[in-house]
């Protein structure tokens, strides 16, 4: 699991948090669709909260880290 926090103020205004997405190794991360808590596909987006203030969290299931962004 990783989980990132993105800023508020990196949000541009009147973009909602499930229009923002994450790539590894340039790939698009799709959103989970197998069983709770497992990697399907493998990597994909469990979740995207909204926190306090307007930070947006981002969890996203994966057997391994590379480069992200």
């Amino acid at each position: 699991m990783i989980t990132l926090v993105i800023d508020a103020s990196a949000i541009p205004p009147g973009i909602a948090p499930d229009r923002l997405s994450m790539t590894r190794d340039g790939s698009l991360i799709e959103d989970c669709d197998g069983p709770p808590g497992e990697a399907s596909p493998d990597p994909c987006m469990q979740s995207r909260d909204v926190l306090p203030g307007g930070d947006v969290r981002m969890t996203v299931l994966t057997s391994h880290a590379s480069l992200w962004s």
